[in-house]
């Protein structure tokens, strides 16, 4: 039997050689053609690993372009979500990097590349900044009624969020509507923490989120509408042009004992240091005892310029 099987392999032995070598590489011709070797991207959303406890980490929500090598068939059996993009943010202290984007992909990928490489993060601390709420009446109550009183609990609340944010919030407002009401009522009020320029600050939290208001509405007064009166002091040699409020009238209300007494409202002072050439702010008003007004608060803009000097006959120098 084994003889007969040596006979078997030593007959056209060349040939048989010949034809296992040619069977081998058109097999491997074959497979190349039908699930050659190919470059695909993937499209991963960018996310973070390893944010420092305490801290949050911003950076663009965006989409990351990931090259791979594989055979044509890994390219139809993976999707996109396989496929991860990541920032590494493992033993980051506060500050602003261009950190270099990683990836995880499935066996068999081969990395060709990355876009775009790095990306720019901000690494901010959480931190807690108690402020107190300001209020602003929307609406007008009945008839002779007037709102003598706003009572706020809690009066003060927390903002929490990254440093960099907290930082820009200058109020935290609520909303109280009137409605035509004549009686004294309470309301919840949800809280809005803003910027200088009156905008949303996004990616903070205000704690807790609404306050409850009291308002005590007082009827039998009498109505009337006087100047807001900026009170701004310049330094000396120096003088206000170009002053803005936002609000020239309020309407004020009292019984008319008090009312006669007030001609005008005026903000709180503010003194303005030598060399600042503009002011932009919300100035709380003076209110007396007795009269409410309809508004509390007003915006005031301006422009802080050198007193001009002028010389007489004789020479000598006078501030205009």
């Amino acid at each position: 039997m084994i003889a007969r099987l040596k006979q078997i392999l030593r007959h056209n032995f060349r040939e048989k050689v010949i034809a296992i070598i040619v069977a081998a590489v058109l097999w491997v011709f074959v497979m190349d053609d039908q699930n050659p070797v190919i470059e695909g991207a993937y499209s991963a959303p960018l996310t973070v690993t390893g944010v420092p406890q305490g801290f949050r980490a911003f950076y663009p929500d965006q989409q990351i372009k990931v090259t791979l090598r594989a055979p044509r068939s890994m390219f139809v059996t993976y999707e996109s979500s396989d496929v991860r993009a990541f920032l590494n943010l493992t033993n980051f202290v506060e500050g602003s990097y261009d950190v270099p984007v990683e990836t995880n992909y499935p066996q068999g990928f081969e990395f060709v590349s990355v876009s775009p490489e790095k990306v720019h993060v901000q690494v901010d601390p959480i931190v807690e900044r108690p402020m107190q709420p300001e209020t602003i009446i929307t609406g007008s109550v009945a008839g002779d009624a007037v709102v003598k009183s706003l009572k706020k609990t809690p009066e003060t609340i927390t903002v929490v969020g990254p440093g960099t944010l907290v930082a820009t919030v200058n109020r935290v407002i609520g909303y109280v509507g009137l409605s035509g009401n004549n009686s004294s009522f309470e309301l919840q009020v949800p809280l809005t923490a803003v910027n200088e320029d009156g905008r949303e600050v996004k990616n903070v939290r205000v704690v807790p989120s609404a306050i409850t208001v009291g308002v005590n509405i007082e009827g039998g007064v009498e109505k009337k509408n006087v100047p807001i009166v900026a009170d701004l002091i310049p330094a000396e040699g120096w003088e206000i042009s170009d002053l803005k409020v936002d609000y020239p009238l309020t309407e004020i209300a009292g019984k008319e004992e008090f009312l006669n007494q007030v001609v005008s409202l005026k903000t709180a002072q503010v003194e303005i240091p030598v060399g600042q050439k503009t002011f932009k702010g919300v100035l709380k008003l003076e209110i007396p005892e007795g009269i409410s007004s309809k508004i509390t608060e007003v915006g005031v803009s301006a422009t802080i310029r050198r007193t001009p000097i002028f010389r007489t006959e004789n020479g000598n120098q006078n501030n205009r």
